[in-house]
């Protein structure tokens, strides 16, 4: 269950700096302290550590508000995590304890090992080793202030790898020198800047400050800066004055800056290549020769240090490991980032066993991963799919049954409702319209109470408040009330499956039967009406429709009911006049492509288990990306059968059966449920924008999972996780950002469009996904959807399956190499006679045993049919390319070009002889001859 601390949220706000759940989940603040200097004391308890980037900025925002706070850490539960361990010792080292700053890299994921109770270092320099045995004690009190003062410390003085032989330790030494002797100068111009609280600037050349890069603008012009980039393009020539200058641009993956430095002609330059991230020190000025505005000129000796770079992972630390069934490439159109390679190098170093490639609507990526898992045995590859579908029916109808649309009954109704999900909000207003015959029989409005206060979104948009409830029916009372009013009858809603679900997802909650709730969507039948507009809101179509809409007064119940009752009216006369649809099965049965052609696609996921399924995924994407094609790829889902050589999983955040689990009813995710042969559950984190605009809470988050993994295990249904993922590294992030903000294929949207919130895709490593699932309070629940499942599903798949033939497989059609062959040599004889020339016969020869060997005579005889076909009845066609050089397709018919030299032929006695006149090229060309022999 969420548990938020009310006093750290109400801290975070003092401090400016915004409270998310999924990135402080677990922090309290348990008290604050004052000592006799005024020194502040925050008492944190933390569940677990939280992730260093998030902590970082916490301090920092603090700090600035409280510049004399200190924190006091209390960890519950310790994640014996290397790269945890590391971030926030060196975080400690580059503010508490500065003792260790000058060797705080030499404490990395790399060089420690983690027992039960032991802290063990690898070191391999012996001034590092010497300098952290002498300062034993205080590395251990810094362990203990992140959390870690449990472990026992061991320092090992190691022999170095190879690689790092081949290295000069010295120079390591000197760099590692650099960079403290850098700290230092920033520390002191830090203490300048504290006391002046001015911006840190810089009098001197041999201070900068380090500041992102991309704060690298005029704020810092003229100033020795420090940044870190990674070096895409570098540039040395040689100019005036016997100088070179070497030009690099460096970029964070945010922004983007040149780098200058000058040499003398002798001097030797930077050993550095494109790739390599660097720590930079220059001054920023404007250049005057170039179009960069800013420009970091580089001066000294050590103007660089080479560092890490951002295209790196977090290791997988996990002894057992999970598996990944849902990745998406860059073939996923405005979308995926990561090419399968990029995800192969990912699986390698977390160690994962497995890999499914899953692109949207299409399967491009294939050859590629398949050429590169040949060569990496070591890892099973999954070829799946995730493909866009919809129902093929018009879907105008909820529970259907048939009636005369004139003569019927209707009760034309709307509700107001505290959210859009049927589960998690509450029906606050009912208002209705009861038609017949054209006429208005009654009209019914009243108000449920809320079971706790509106939020202030739903009050703007219904301008309805908690003192407009106070004299409405309690919610038992109010929902029979609804029931009783739509039960056996025929009810009209517009955009029905918001308003019908709704209403069944209350009555079955009240223990009401829905048996007889019947529903018909007025917005699907404007769709039909008027399927060349593009607006089928209410206020749009009521305007097509003359009918007067007040947009001030709409989003009432009652108002927009009575609208529509009015509308519906007209709508019932415009389907007898000009769709002659006159009863409810004509409607239901109509196939309207421009309602396909709206209708939004809802994702599935689909595994080819074996070589034929492998051919059956290629037969879906294909049907989906021409036959059942509207407006994108639309698989018709309700035409799919389930197959034992398909895997059918539900997809995630834009798929149908997570569109029920937060805009659906009960009964809508039991019935959706039954197809698939396992369950995806993507991060939770990822489903953080849900939690935009007071419709939904974390804690309806957290109900969702349970609820749809008890769901799904009544059903024997797999609960797996996946990461869904579109990128391997954090920086990419950025980039899927620009794909969510920039216009889709065909001038949509993107789904994330109207979030405010950034939501990672990133491929996740083990102990990343269990992070994710905490909430479940279960390890052995856990384990199973995050390892076990994920795993036995790949167990089931064959891991041997040829995306690429090892062979030559040629088409067969009608005997075509024995019949291409007698055709030819019909026409030939026909043509030149019963003893052809030797010097034809051998050109056919040379040319038709390949066409037969390589499989080519089916092309040639189908292009012989087709041609012959045209050709009998009335059509020319003429010969395109290289098949105009062949005596095969002359004398199949396909080509009217004879390829052959040029020559003489006398038609009747099929007299034959070569020309010998060397300047005519062309047979057209010849002289009429007259026929000479005896």
């Amino acid at each position: 269950m969420r548990v938020e601390d009310e006093s750290f949220k109400k801290l975070c706000e003092e401090i400016n700096i915004k409270y998310n759940y999924s990135d402080f989940q677990g922090v309290r603040l348990t008290s604050v302290e004052v000592d006799d200097q005024n020194n502040l004391f925050f008492n944190l308890n933390f569940d677990t550590h939280i992730d260093i980037q998030v902590y970082k900025k916490f301090i920092n925002a603090l700090k600035e508000k409280v510049p004399n706070a200190q924190l006091v850490l209390t960890i519950d539960t310790i994640l014996r995590d290397k790269k945890t361990i590391c971030d926030y010792f060196n975080y400690v080292a580059n503010t508490n304890m500065t003792v260790f700053k000058r060797y705080a890299q030499h404490i990395n994921p790399n060089n420690i090992e983690l027992t039960e109770d032991e802290l063990i270092v690898n070191l391999v320099i012996d001034e590092v080793f010497d300098f952290f045995k002498q300062k034993q004690e205080e590395f251990k009190k810094a362990l203990d202030i992140i959390g870690y003062g449990f472990y026992r410390v061991i320092f090992k003085r190691v022999e170095a790898s190879a690689d790092l032989k081949n290295q000069n330790i010295n120079e390591l030494l000197n760099k590692a020198q650099v960079v403290h002797e850098r700290f230092l100068k920033e520390e002191k111009l830090e203490e300048s800047n504290n006391k002046n609280n001015n911006y840190k600037r810089s009098s001197s050349t041999n201070k900068f400050v380090s500041i992102p890069l991309d704060e690298a603008n005029a704020n810092y012009a003229n100033m020795a800066i420090n940044v870190k980039g990674e070096i895409f393009s570098l540039d040395l020539r040689s100019v005036r004055n016997n100088k070179k200058i070497l030009t690099l641009q460096i970029s964070d993956y945010k922004e983007a800056r040149t780098v200058k430095k000058f040499y003398n002609e002798d001097e030797e330059v930077a050993d550095l290549k494109v790739g390599d991230a660097i720590y930079v020190t220059g001054r920023l000025v404007e250049d005057q020769f170039t179009n960069n505005k800013w420009v970091i000129m580089a001066s000294g000796k050590d103007w660089y240090v080479k560092t890490e770079g951002y295209q790196k992972l977090n290791e997988d630390t996990e002894p057992e490991k999970r598996i990944e069934l849902a990745l998406r490439s860059n073939m996923s159109t405005q979308d995926g980032i990561s090419s399968p390679a990029e995800y192969l190098e990912a699986a390698k170093f977390y160690g994962h066993e497995a890999m499914a490639i899953t692109d949207l609507d299409d399967v491009q990526s294939f050859p590629d991963f398949y050429n590169l898992m040949k060569k990496n045995k070591g890892i099973k590859p999954i070829y799946g799919l995730t493909i866009n579908t919809v129902d093929s029916d018009n879907r105008a109808f909820y529970n259907f049954k048939d009636f005369d649309l004139s003569s019927q009954e209707y009760v034309v109704f709307d509700i107001e409702t505290t959210a859009l999900s049927p589960r998690f909000g509450e029906i606050i207003e009912f208002g209705a319209t009861v038609l017949k015959d054209n006429l208005v029989l009654e009209k019914i409005q009243f108000f449920i109470k809320a079971s706790k206060p509106l939020k202030s979104k739903t009050i703007e948009l219904t301008k309805i408040n908690d003192e407009t409830l106070k004299d409405g029916f309690e919610i038992k009372e109010g929902i029979k009330k609804i029931y009783d009013i739509l039960n056996n009858r025929i009810s009209v809603a517009h955009n029905a499956g918001f308003d019908i679900n709704f209403c069944k997802q209350k009555f079955e909650e009240q223990g009401l039967d829905t048996k007889n709730i019947f529903g018909l969507d007025s917005m699907i039948v404007s769709q039909i009406l008027d399927g060349d507009q593009m607006r089928h809101n209410l206020g749009s179509v009521a305007k097509r429709h003359n009918v007067v809409y007040e947009a001030e007064v709409a989003h009432r119940a009652d108002y927009d009911a009575n609208v529509l009752a009015n509308v519906w009216i007209k709508m019932i006369s415009r389907l007898a006049l000009e769709k002659n649809i006159h009863t409810a099965k004509e409607l239901r049965d109509l196939k309207s492509e421009s309602v396909l052609g709206k209708r939004h696609g809802l994702e599935i996921r689909v595994l080819a288990k074996n070589q034929s399924g492998l051919k059956k995924l290629f037969k879906l994407v294909s049907k989906g990306l021409t036959e059942d094609y509207n407006q994108g790829a639309k698989l018709h889902f309700d035409e799919l059968v389930k197959d034992s050589d398909l895997f059918y999983g539900s997809s995630t955040h834009q798929s149908r059966l997570w569109d029920e689990v937060f805009f659906g009813s009960n009964e809508n995710i039991e019935k959706e449920l039954e197809f698939y042969d396992y369950i995806e559950f993507p991060p939770i984190s990822s489903f953080e924008y849900l939690l935009e605009g007071d419709s939904l809470t974390y804690e309806d988050l957290e109900f969702a999972y349970k609820d749809l993994i008890k769901k799904a295990k009544r059903k024997n249904k797999l609960c797996v996780a996946v990461s869904d993922a579109r990128y391997t590294f954090d920086f990419q992030q950025l980039i899927h950002e620009i794909y969510v903000n920039a216009p889709t294929l065909g001038g949509g949207r993107h789904w994330l469009k109207r979030s405010n919130k950034e939501i990672a895709f990133k491929y996740l490593n083990t102990q990343e996904m269990l992070r994710e699932f905490k909430f479940l309070e279960d390890i052995y629940l856990i384990k199973e959807l995050v390892i076990e499942n994920p795993k036995y599903i790949a167990s089931q798949i064959d891991g041997d399956i040829e995306v690429i033939k090892n062979q030559l497989y040629v088409p067969e059609f009608d005997d075509s190499p024995t019949k291409l062959r007698e055709l030819v040599y019909e026409t030939l004889h026909k043509k030149y006679g019963d003893n052809p020339d030797p010097l034809i016969v051998s050109r056919i020869e040379k040319e038709l045993i390949p066409i037969i060997k390589y499989g080519y005579s089916a092309i040639y005889w189908i292009s012989h049919k087709l041609v012959k076909r045209s050709n009998d009845d009335g059509y020319l066609v003429g010969s395109r390319g290289s098949v105009g050089s062949s005596i095969v397709a002359n004398l199949s018919g396909i080509s009217e070009v004879n390829p052959l030299d040029p020559h003489y032929l006398c038609e009747n006695c099929k007299y034959f002889e070569w020309n010998q006149n060397a300047k005519y090229f062309s047979g057209w060309d010849l002289p009429e001859k007259k026929l000479s022999k005896m």
